[in-house]
C-alpha cells in the first residue's frame, strides 16, 4: 500500500471530521476577535490613544494569524474525510499549519520567560 493511497477507517474519519468542525468554528471566532481588535486599533489611533492602539494591533495580528492557521488546518483535516487517496498529504498539510501555530506559541513563551528573568534579576536602567 503506497503512502498516497492510505485511507483512514470510518471511525477515524469521524474523529477527524469532528476535529475539523471544531477547528473551523474556533478559527471563525478568532477572525471575529481579530477583526474587532483591528477596528478597536483604528478607533484608538484616531483618538490618539497610542498605548491602547499598540495592544490592539498586536492582539489583532495574533488572532488573525492563529485564525488563519487554524482554519487552514481544519480545511486540510476536512479534506481527509471528503477525498479518497490523499489522506497522508492532507494530514501533512494540516500538521504544517499546526506547527506554525505552536511555533508562534513556543517563541512567545521564550520571550515571556526572558522578560520574567530580566524583571527578577533587575535590568540596569529598569524595564519599567
Amino acid at each position: 500500500m503506497s503512502e498516497e493511497s492510505y485511507e483512514f477507517t470510518p471511525e477515524q474519519n469521524e474523529l477527524i471530521a469532528d476535529l475539523a468542525r471544531k477547528m473551523l468554528t474556533v478559527g471563525v471566532f478568532l477572525y471575529l476577535i481579530g477583526g474587532g481588535a483591528a477596528v478597536g486599533f483604528l478607533w484608538s489611533a484616531w483618538s490618539a490613544r497610542m498605548d491602547a492602539a499598540l495592544g490592539l494591533i498586536l492582539l489583532a495580528a495574533f488572532c488573525l494569524a492563529v485564525a488563519t492557521w487554524t482554519v487552514m488546518a481544519g480545511r486540510s483535516f476536512r479534506k481527509i474525510v471528503d477525498t479518497e487517496g490523499h489522506d497522508i498529504p492532507h494530514t501533512m498539510a494540516a500538521l504544517a499549519q499546526l506547527r506554525r501555530f505552536y511555533t508562534l506559541h513556543f517563541w512567545l513563551i521564550v520571550l515571556y520567560l526572558i522578560l520574567i528573568a530580566l524583571a527578577i534579576v533587575g535590568v540596569p536602567g529598569g524595564l519599567g
